[in-house]
């Protein structure tokens, strides 16, 4: 918990690790829960990846990234 994120670690890079995570384990289309910043790390992987899920459900979250300005 103490280390920090790298400079390319923002909401479209956490959605495109979700997208290599589904496609790696064969998932199919499965539904994505995104809580806070999961939220829209999940918003962002259903706009960038929508072919690999079958349904989304945000908690919690907002869909203004610079709402987070620590999380690009």
């Amino acid at each position: 918990g103490a280390s920090q994120a790298g400079k390319n670690c923002g909401i479209a890079d956490l959605a495109d690790d979700m997208a290599g995570l589904i496609q790696s384990l064969q998932l199919d289309r499965p539904v994505v829960v995104g809580h806070s910043l999961g939220a829209m790390v999940a918003v962002a992987l259903a706009a960038g990846h929508k072919e690999l899920i079958g349904g989304l459900v945000v908690l919690a979250g907002t869909l203004k990234p610079d709402f987070a300005p620590g999380h690009p």
